[in-house]
């Protein structure tokens, strides 16, 4: 992976004692026969996905597609001709309006799984979540 942008800084070893430098907690108490591996991100992160994500809308938006921020997809469902019908809600003015694609991309997060689920797709059966909260 080394040679994609992305991970051009990673440095990956299976050697305990590097990964007990770099990440002491990860191997106090570990039996010094059993195999690990980790990668190092000198930059911080392994991926910024803020970036990887504003590189991929610009992309898509010069192949043709629409992208509407400041919206929230509140349904998602199959038309008889089979192209999906995204309800959406305009979160500025409230505004509720619908929109029909070929192809929509439902991503991690968010309202993702309820969408996924709403859909009908088979291939949402057996996937769960749980909801998750920020302590203050």
């Amino acid at each position: 992976m080394k040679s994609e942008p992305l991970f051009s800084h990673i440095e990956h070893t299976e050697d305990q004692a590097t990964i007990g430098e770099w990440a002491p907690l990860l191997t106090e108490g570990r039996d010094a026969q059993q195999r690990v591996a980790a990668s190092k991100f000198h930059d911080g992160t392994d991926v910024d996905f803020g970036s990887q994500t504003r590189q991929l809308a610009a992309h898509l938006q010069k192949s043709g597609a629409d992208i509407r921020y400041g919206h929230d997809v509140t349904g998602l469902s199959r038309a008889r001709d089979g192209r999906w019908v995204v309800s959406l809600k305009d979160l500025s003015t409230g505004k509720k309006l619908k929109a029909s694609a070929r192809f929509v991309f439902v991503g991690a997060g968010g309202g993702a799984l309820s969408l996924l689920q709403g859909s009908g797709i088979d291939e949402i059966k057996g996937f769960g979540g749980f909801p998750c909260r920020a302590s203050s």
